[in-house]
This record gives structure tokens, C-alpha cells and sequence, in this order.
């Protein structure tokens, strides 16, 4: 009998733990294709998750004390069977508020899985709990199983069940589950019910007991808490960075998610032990790694870039999590326990998904998480360990925070004459190179040097986060900065162009020069493939454009055209119109229409245009709705039957040609390419290099541009195909390469 409730109990906690990581990804992967693909949807998402964890924990905590473990038991079935009622879930239809995407991201959350996700959440403690009552031995062993579920579940969605069931089946799938859930419950509650009625003194026994114990003091609460935010916001700092530099899909949520999780296992695990100093200076590693790759644009590897961040993540939440596991209470006390920690992580998440796109323009929240946990690392019973005499006198202490000052000031000079046209060498670009070279593996070193000496490590984080934030390391004058739900725009200028930037990629220009404001630069320069050999349209033609940038295609419509464009950002179109001057002085008439760009296209009528062109990357990010197979008919039944689309696809990381060529290999159609190489002239002239596929109605159109001699057929090769319902990421990792 004892084993058999043991087990019950394992199972429990295992598929609770399975059922609330996996429902994430899921609701997820619906709701970002509402919201243009941004990196905020998920972060949104986890800040949601965390209340409802917040709401489960604390309705667990309240509820046992309360009534009772009887009398509790009751209430939890009576929910339990209430949340059937939700059930099958259907995302509810609101009204998305381009102003407010974070409050109707929300709203669909707790009215979708609000109950059953909360009443999932408080499983964990109130299973282990009731073992604590029923069974002897360590209940916090079972928080191990806990995360364990998590982290299958997550790792398995990507991998295996998006694969296997994709969205439709996979909500069937998910609720077929929990139905097993609430039977494996019923059971353990009988059990955990039975057992209470044989040994009915016993919670009055342990409430005797607690009593002698010593309490938790509000120092301890808020140490449990800041680890616990620290560790939160640090996790969705790297999920940010990461999914708007590559794309915001489930894998790029879930594996610094697992690695969060997995630093859960090993901290509370009795077996696994990892002395501390080591966890602090393998964080101060990441912290410096981290800070480098952050604060400058280095054309990393992605696999070292990925590694930069994923490495703070880990051993950062290592760090944080093993101070939990060894200040953790006795059991009498676990439910607050994790209250305190399901706190701090809705404060981590409020932070950095509702208070930091308001209170900054730029992402500044990572290098200030990075500073909690840089100080953190010598936080003992949750004070900075003081400065000892011995120290304060010892020179050699401050000879590393002192070469670090003199580096950043001599860096800041030499970036200040820069600008203002100073001769330190022949050629600007080595002095950049030079800079974004020295100074990061400068970084790394100390950060190294630094690891174990308190307040030290401390002092260079908060030198280096002065630097960064002063935007001196950035080599041309910041015009404007603005941050919205969608990602951080910046205007800058240099000697002869105005420049548009989303996140870390140029997303246009313009020459500064009045003469010649309206000739297309950068990806779209005539020669490349928005150049004069598209197809001729009419003179009453009307090209419709997703995603607005600086506005810098309005350039291509003539007098007596429509340009429509479909930017789902409407930060973006305030700063196109107030520093460039396209979509003032374009000669066609402009219209630009807010909302997410395959929305928008699905209400408007077939064979409306003559041209359609797809540019909606933000930052280098790729919004993976807008190119699946059921939207590229989309945008096929709307451009009329000599018309065109067209699709910029120029990534660092992505090969996008195996996703078209899959959709032609499925629709039985032809897709054109041109990869785009600027030849000396050309890159003086302002273009920089830009691949570009097309698809059109009447394979003849195609054929006209293959005549032209840029444009070539695409070419076998593999494919990667993509739908509404399955999207593989992984796959589509490569370059393209010219055939």
C-alpha cells in the first residue's frame, strides 16, 4: 500500500508537471500568429503563466492551512471537476488592440486555461505535502520530478508532438491527458483521505510540532524572492535577445526554458552536488560573455552566439536556484516556500515583460538582471559580504577593476574622435574592428580574474553598464530611440545616410543629401532584385508591401499607383514619417494600414494587386506566419493573374529558399531567385547585398524575369516545409548559397 501511494504520488506530480509545460508552447504558437510573429508574445505568455503558477501556489499554501488536508481535499476535487467544464479549450475571439496587445494577450490566457492551469500549478505542492503527511521522508526529493516532467514536456513539444500532432490534434492530445490527470488525482486524494482517517491526529500533531520549529523572517522571504526574480528575469532577458535576433518559435521558448528548469533538478536533487564557487565563476564567465555580445554587433557564429546567453541562463539560475534549495525550510513550511518563489518569479516577469517596454527605450533589462546576479554571486544569507581591512589595503585587489576603467576611457576616446573625424588610423573600420575585438575579450578575462573577489566583479558589471548605456561604444550619433510591444527602433546617422535599425538589423535608409533622398539604397538599390526588371504594371497599379521599415519601397511607386503598406507596429510609421522623407515625397499615393500583415491581406479582395511584396522581418527574426503554405496561396489569390509576389528573405541564420521550395514542390509551382552580390560600384553607391525569391499566378510572368538574366529558376535542393498547422525551424538553418 505505502508503494503504491508513492507511486501515485510520483505520477501525479510527473503529469501535472508534463501537462502545465506542454500547454504553453501550444496556446503560444496560437496567439503569436495574432501578434506579426513578435518576440514579446512569449514573454507576454510566461508573465501570464506566472500568475497563474503565483495563483496555484498561493491557493494551495491558504487552502491546506486553512481547512485542513480533508476538508481541502474536497475543495481541490470540486475544482477539478469544474475545469472540465473548459474543456475542449477554444481560444476566445477578441478584439486585438494594436495599442494594447499585452492586455488582450492576457485576457485570451485566463479565459482560455486560467483554472485548469492554475489548479495544474498548485499540484506539485499540495502532492508533496499530502506525502508529507501520509509517508515518511523528504518531500522536497519530489520537486525533482517536477521539473523532470517539465522538462520533457518541453523538449518533447519541438521535437516530438509538434511534429507528431501539430496545433489541431495537439489540443485533443493535451486534453485527453489531463483527463487522465484528474483520475490518477482522484486516486492519490482517496488515498492521501484514507490515510488521514487512520492517522487522524496527525495534522494536529504537526501543527503541535511547527510550533516549536523555528518560523521564516521576512529577510529569508525576500531572499527566496530576489533569487527567484533574478533567476525569472534572467530567463526571459535571453528568450528576447534570442528570438529577435532568430526567429520567436517554440524552440527558441523552450530550450533556455529547459535549461531554467533543469537547474531546478540539479539544485534540489540530494545526488547532485556542485560546489559553489565553481556555479560563481562559470556565471561571471557568462556575465562578461554575455555583456560582450549584448552591447556589441560582432558577426558571432550562431552556435557561439546561442551559447553566450544559454550558458548565463544556465549556470546564472544554477547559481540562484542551489541558494534556494540550501536555505529551504523544513516541510511544515513548504507551500510558503514556493509561494515566495512563485513571487519572485511574477516580479522577474513583470519587470521585464510590462515594466521595461514602458520605463526604457532599449532592452536595458538584461544587463540590469545581469547586474543582480553579478552581485549575487557573493551574496551569503542574502548580504554582500563587507569589505575586510586587509582588503581595502591590498593594491593588487584593484589593479583589475582599475585596467578596466583605464580600457573603457581610453575606448571612449578613441570612438569620440571617430565621430568627429579624428585620424587615429588610415582606415575607420579597423579602429571599430579593433575596439569590438579588445575590449569584450577584455571583458571576458577579468570577468574571469574577478570571479571570487567580492565587490570587485561587482564594480566592473556596474563600469561596464555605465559605458553601454551612455551609448558611446556606438560609433554614429543615436538621432532617436523608441520601444514598443514589437521590438526597439533606432535612427542614426552617418557622414552621408540616415539609417533605420530594428533590433540589430538595418531595415533602410536614406541619403542625407535632398538630391538624392529618393533613390533606393541598401537591400533595395536598382540593381538588386526591387530593381527596374520587375515585370512593367500599370500606371493605375497597386503594390502592396508588408512591413514599412523607413518607408524606403514608397520610392518605387509612380505618379497615378497605389502603395499600401501592412505594418503591424505603429511606432514603426512614426518614425518613418518624422526622420525620412519617403512616404512624403513619394510620387505615388501612400497609404499605410496598422495590424498584422496577413490579417489585413485575408480582408481584402481578390486580385486586388499588381504586385505584392512580403519585407517583414523584425530585426532578424522571421515572423513564421507570413510564410507558410497556406499564406503564400493567400497571397497568390490576392495579386491578380499577370501579378506578382515577392519576398525578401536575406537572413544571417536561415536558408528560406527550402521553405519556398517545399511550397512549390507541394502546390506543383515555380519559384524564381536572385541572389544579389553588389559589385564594388554598386556597394559605394550605397547597395548592400539582398536575396530575394517570387511566385506569381502565371508561370509566364516568371518566365519574363528568367529572360531579364538576373532572376534564375530556383534550384533543387531541400526542402523544409512549413504550414499553418506544422512549422520545422530547425531545418531551415543554412545559408543561401548563388546557383
Amino acid at each position: 500500500m505505502k508503494r503504491l501511494t508513492g507511486l501515485a504520488f510520483i505520477v501525479s506530480i510527473f503529469l501535472s508537471a508534463f501537462l502545465l509545460f506542454l500547454i504553453q508552447p501550444i496556446i503560444g504558437r496560437v496567439l503569436l500568429t495574432l501578434y506579426g510573429g513578435s518576440p514579446a508574445v512569449w514573454n507576454t505568455c510566461m508573465v501570464c503563466f506566472q500568475g497563474m503558477l503565483l495563483a496555484g501556489y498561493a491557493y494551495a499554501h491558504w487552502s491546506l492551512d486553512a481547512l485542513g488536508p480533508r476538508r481541502q481535499i474536497i475543495l481541490h476535487l470540486a475544482l477539478l471537476g469544474v475545469s472540465v467544464l473548459v474543456l475542449p479549450f477554444t481560444l476566445p475571439v477578441l478584439t486585438i488592440p494594436s495599442a494594447s496587445p499585452v492586455l488582450s494577450i492576457m485576457t485570451a490566457l485566463l479565459l482560455t486555461v486560467g483554472l485548469p492551469f492554475s489548479l495544474l500549478a498548485s499540484n506539485s505542492s499540495l502532492v508533496q505535502r499530502w506525502y508529507s503527511l501520509s509517508q515518511t521522508g523528504d518531500p522536497f526529493a519530489l520537486y525533482a520530478v517536477s521539473n523532470a516532467g517539465s522538462l520533457l514536456s518541453l523538449l518533447g513539444y519541438p521535437l516530438l508532438f509538434e511534429p507528431a500532432f501539430g496545433l489541431s490534434r495537439g489540443w485533443r492530445v493535451w486534453t485527453g491527458l489531463y483527463l487522465l490527470f484528474l483520475a490518477i488525482s482522484a486516486i492519490c486524494m482517496t488515498l492521501v483521505f484514507r490515510s488521514s482517517r487512520a492517522r487522524k491526529n496527525a495534522w494536529h500533531s504537526e501543527q503541535k510540532s511547527s510550533a516549536a520549529e523555528p518560523g521564516t523572517d521576512w529577510r529569508q522571504r525576500m531572499g527566496w524572492a530576489l533569487r527567484a526574480a533574478v533567476a525569472s528575469s534572467l530567463l526571459l532577458s535571453v528568450t528576447m535577445k534570442i528570438t529577435t535576433d532568430i526567429a520567436s518559435a517554440p524552440i527558441f521558448w523552450v530550450v533556455p526554458l529547459s535549461l531554467y528548469l533543469l537547474t531546478f533538478i540539479i539544485a534540489f536533487s540530494p545526488m547532485v552536488r556542485i560546489p559553489r564557487w565553481i556555479v560563481a565563476t562559470f556565471t561571471a564567465f557568462g556575465i562578461a560573455w554575455s555583456l560582450t555580445g549584448y552591447f556589441y554587433t560582432i558577426p558571432f557564429p550562431l552556435w557561439l552566439e546561442l551559447s553566450a546567453f544559454l550558458s548565463v541562463v544556465f549556470f546564472g539560475s544554477l547559481l540562484c536556484h542551489s541558494d534556494l534549495a540550501d536555505s529551504r525550510p523544513s516541510p511544515r513550511h513548504l507551500t510558503e516556500f514556493y509561494l515566495w518563489i512563485s513571487i519572485g518569479g511574477v516580479v522577474g516577469g513583470i519587470f521585464n515583460s510590462l515594466l521595461a517596454p514602458v520605463v526604457f527605450d532599449s532592452v536595458i533589462e538584461f544587463p540590469i538582471t545581469l547586474l543582480l546576479l553579478a552581485f549575487l554571486i557573493h551574496a551569503k544569507g542574502g548580504y554582500l559580504r563587507h569589505f575586510t581591512a586587509e582588503r581595502m589595503k591590498n593594491l593588487a585587489t584593484y589593479m583589475p577593476p582599475i585596467t578596466v576603467v583605464i580600457t573603457l576611457c581610453v575606448t571612449a576616446i578613441l570612438v569620440i574622435l571617430q565621430r568627429r573625424g579624428g585620424s587615429i588610423t588610415g582606415d575607420p573600420e579597423s579602429l571599430a574592428s579593433g575596439i569590438l575585438i579588445i575590449v569584450p575579450l577584455a571583458i571576458i578575462l577579468l570577468g574571469l580574474m574577478m570571479a571570487r573577489h567580492a565587490g570587485q566583479f561587482e564594480f566592473v558589471v556596474v563600469c561596464l553598464m555605465i559605458y553601454a548605456m551612455s551609448n558611446v561604444q556606438q560609433l554614429e550619433p543615436l538621432i532617436a530611440q523608441e520601444r514598443s510591444f514589437f521590438g526597439v527602433i533606432r535612427v542614426f546617422e552617418t557622414p552621408r545616410e540616415r539609417v533605420f535599425v530594428h533590433g540589430t538589423t538595418r531595415h533602410g535608409a536614406q541619403w542625407r543629401d535632398p538630391e538624392k533622398a529618393m533613390t533606393l539604397t541598401g537591400y533595395y538599390h536598382p540593381a538588386g532584385p526591387f530593381g527596374e526588371d520587375l515585370p512593367s504594371r500599370e500606371a493605375d497599379a497597386h503594390i502592396g508591401i508588408l512591413g514599412l521599415g523607413a518607408g524606403s519601397l514608397a520610392a518605387m511607386g509612380e505618379p497615378g499607383q497605389t502603395v499600401t503598406f501592412f505594418e503591424i507596429d505603429p511606432d514603426v510609421e512614426t518614425v518613418a514619417r518624422r526622420h525620412f522623407t519617403y512616404l512624403r515625397d513619394a510620387r505615388a499615393r501612400v497609404l499605410v494600414e496598422i495590424g498584422d500583415g496577413r490579417l489585413l491581406i485575408e480582408k481584402t479582395p481578390d486580385q486586388t494587386f499588381d504586385l505584392l511584396l512580403l519585407d517583414a522581418f523584425s530585426s532578424d527574426a522571421i515572423p513564421t506566419h507570413l510564410l507558410t503554405r497556406e499564406a503564400l496561396n493567400l497571397y497568390l489569390r490576392k495579386v491578380k493573374p499577370d501579378g506578382l509576389v515577392m519576398s525578401h528573405i536575406s537572413n544571417r541564420y536561415v536558408d528560406m529558399t527550402r521553405v519556398f521550395r517545399a511550397w512549390a514542390e507541394a502546390e506543383q509551382r515555380a519559384v524564381v531567385l536572385y541572389v544579389y552580390q553588389p559589385t564594388a560600384a554598386e556597394a559605394a553607391a550605397g547597395a548592400s547585398p539582398s536575396t530575394a525569391v517570387a511566385i506569381a499566378p502565371d508561370r509566364a510572368t516568371l518566365e519574363t524575369m528568367v529572360a531579364g538574366g538576373r532572376w534564375k529558376w530556383l534550384p533543387p535542393g531541400r526542402s523544409v516545409a512549413w504550414t499553418d498547422d506544422r512549422i520545422d525551424l530547425i531545418s531551415t538553418f543554412g545559408k543561401v548559397r548563388d546557383q
